[in-house]
């Protein structure tokens, strides 16, 4: 009688504890990461002169690996340098930076707009007009800062997302400024 006693209390134990595991297991998943897998690729501009063939203008406007770019991870929609960075890493040579995310809504940005280091550099460097550059447009800037590169969303499975850098012509490299000196031939 004791020995079934004991059997009984051991299975009852065991079910009791598989229920709490299956319990915890499904709150768990919602914690779940998923592997996103984000593609950084580079075009150019066509910055004047001859113009160049259809070939050379796709060449130079077709999407190519980047390396070496880093990237930056906010929730939501809107870049706020205030925000939390929730994941960051650098492009390898195929132009890969694989992180793991839980579900919901992301934003993308490059490292100009992950802290507010750059665009205050930017308005000492153009607070006034010069030769060449118009002053800077405050507003301007603080509206490009808060927007991303990328939008996307992490749902209940791995993701592959591609955002692309384009290499702007020099005359129009710094945002929210007006050049107003030489264009080349």
């Amino acid at each position: 009688m004791r020995l079934a006693y004991n059997w009984l209390s051991i299975c009852m134990m065991l079910f009791v504890s598989s229920s709490f595991t299956k319990c915890k297991s499904t709150r768990g998943s919602e914690d779940r990461l998923f592997n996103v897998t984000i593609y950084v690729t580079r075009t150019d501009s066509y910055c004047g002169g001859a113009r160049p063939t259809d070939e050379i203008l796709n060449a130079i406007t077709s999407p190519k690996p980047l390396a070496d770019k880093e990237i930056f991870i906010r929730p939501g929609s809107v870049n706020n340098t205030e925000d939390k960075i929730l994941g960051q890493g650098v492009s390898d040579k195929n132009g890969i930076v694989v992180l793991n995310l839980p579900k919901g809504n992301y934003h993308l940005v490059f490292s100009n707009k992950s802290d507010r280091s750059f665009s205050e550099e930017l308005l000492k460097t153009y607070e006034e007009k010069s030769q060449n550059y118009s002053a800077i447009n405050k507003a301007c800037l603080e509206e490009w800062l808060k927007q991303p590169e990328l939008l996307f969303e992490v749902k209940a499975k791995d993701a592959v997302f591609t955002v692309n850098w384009n290499q702007p012509c020099p005359w129009h490299a710094v945002p929210c400024v007006n050049y107003t000196g030489p264009l080349p031939p």
